[in-house]
Formats: C-alpha cells, sequence, structure tokens
C-alpha cells in the first residue's frame, strides 16, 4: 500500500478504528516517503494498534508529528513506541496525552529520551505519572540536549517535580539556541573530544561522547570561551 503522491497528512479523530485499519495504516507508514502526520487522537487503537505502529516507526524517516492520545495505548504500548523513539530520526513531536501508562511508562520513555536526538516536543499530561514518573523524566535529559517542551499537566506531579523538569527544559532550550549561533565553536569541539579519546568525529556523533561536546560548549559563557580556546590548541 502507497500514500497518494501529495498526501503529507493523515488525520482520523474519534470513534474507533479496527485492529485491521491501524496495521494498514502502520504499512503505509512503512513504505511512505511523503507523510509528515499522522494524528489518530481518541480512536482506541490501545495496546496492540501502538505495537503496530511502533513496528512502522523503526523503519520510517519522514513522520515528524504523531498524536496518539486518547487512546488507551497503557503501560506496553509506551513500551513498543519507546523502543521505536530508539530507532527513529525524523520523528520530533509526540502526543500522548490520556493513554493510561502511569509511571512505569513515562519510565520507559524516558530511558528512550536518553538516547534520542530528534524529539523536540512530548506530551504526556492527563496520565497519573506521579512523582516517580516525574523522577525519570527530570534524569532522562541529563543525555539528551534536545526535548525543549514536555507537557505533564495533570498527571499527578507535585510542585517540586515540576519545577525540576522545567530547569531541565530551560537548559536544553539553551543549548539549542547556543547550537544555532556557534556551529564553529561546536565543530571545533568535536575534533577536540575526538582527539583526546581517539575516535573520528563520525564516530562522537553516534556515541554518547558528543554530550560530553555539549558539556564542554554549552555550559556557561566562560565554558563555550574555555572550549573554543581549548578546541584551538588541540586541532591547529
Amino acid at each position: 500500500m502507497e500514500a497518494p503522491p501529495q498526501c503529507r497528512s493523515l488525520t482520523i479523530r474519534g470513534g474507533s478504528i479496527i485492529a485491521e485499519h491501524v496495521r494498514i495504516i502502520a504499512r503505509l507508514l512503512l513504505s511512505s516517503t511523503v507523510v509528515t502526520t499522522l494524528d489518530l487522537h481518541g480512536v482506541q487503537i490501545g495496546r496492540e494498534g501502538a505495537q503496530a505502529l511502533a513496528g512502522a516507526l523503526r523503519g520510517n524517516t519522514t513522520l515528524a508529528t504523531l498524536n496518539l492520545s486518547w487512546n488507551n495505548i497503557g503501560v506496553e504500548g509506551a513500551q513498543a513506541l519507546a523502543g521505536a523513539l530508539q530507532g527513529n530520526t525524523s520523528l520530533t513531536t509526540l502526543h500522548l496525552q490520556d493513554n493510561n501508562i502511569g509511571p512505569e511508562g513515562a519510565a520507559v520513555l524516558a530511558g528512550a529520551l536518553r538516547g534520542d536526538t530528534t524529539l523536540t516536543t512530548l506530551d504526556l499530561s492527563w496520565n497519573n505519572i506521579g512523582y516517580g514518573g516525574a523522577a525519570a523524566l527530570a534524569g532522562a535529559p541529563r543525555g539528551n540536549v534536545t526535548l525543549t517542551t514536555l507537557y505533564v499537566g495533570g498527571s499527578g506531579i507535585p510542585p517540586g517535580g515540576n519545577r525540576a523538569l522545567a530547569i531541565i527544559l530551560r537548559r536544553n532550550r539553551r543549548y539549542h539556541e547556543v547550537d544555532q549561533v556557534t556551529a564553529p565553536t561546536f565543530s571545533r569541539v568535536v575534533r577536540w573530544v575526538g582527539r583526546i579519546h581517539s575516535v573520528t568525529s563520525s564516530r562522537i556523533y553516534e556515541s554518547r561522547l558528543w554530550h560530553l561536546v555539549a558539556q564542554y560548549a554549552f555550559a556557561t559563557p566562560k565554558g563555550r570561551k574555555d572550549a573554543l580556546r581549548a578546541a584551538r590548541s588541540h586541532t591547529q
């Protein structure tokens, strides 16, 4: 099955769709090179539907926005999507509002965020993730500098948890803003870290060493200055 040549967005909202229809949509995603938005808000795909779509996400390279809010995917659905995130390189926005994923589902998604380099917006509102889910999410961005927007309203998180998440997201926004302005500095620090760890620049982008690059280059204005000075001394 192939998507029509001009079809960049697919929306099905309300009511419910049967499992076979979800599998058809999954096959479409797997073969499509044009669809960038899929909105299945409130169609009750459940755990099995989420698992089918997760399988397609692993092989899809164009979908940027996925809305699965109000679908009761549960913990197992969240686990499937978390696995897909680790192999996907195109998804930037994921809506999972009111899906009964709880603290366990939030924790597995947090684990996926540590290795994700594309997702910028995640909606987990009304999922009752509580303090445990918030703690897992607060830890995830330590290995992630791309997530800048996280919705967790109505999820039973105490004020302290919300503040911790807000601080980390602000840090990621700062990284993103600096990255846009100081690309030459970033590339020099990449070469510097590569020399210290005896790896090529391409290998850095495939490993966790790029977090070390971010630490040196973006932590503070002084850190950026010191990183540039060190990079010059190691690459000239």
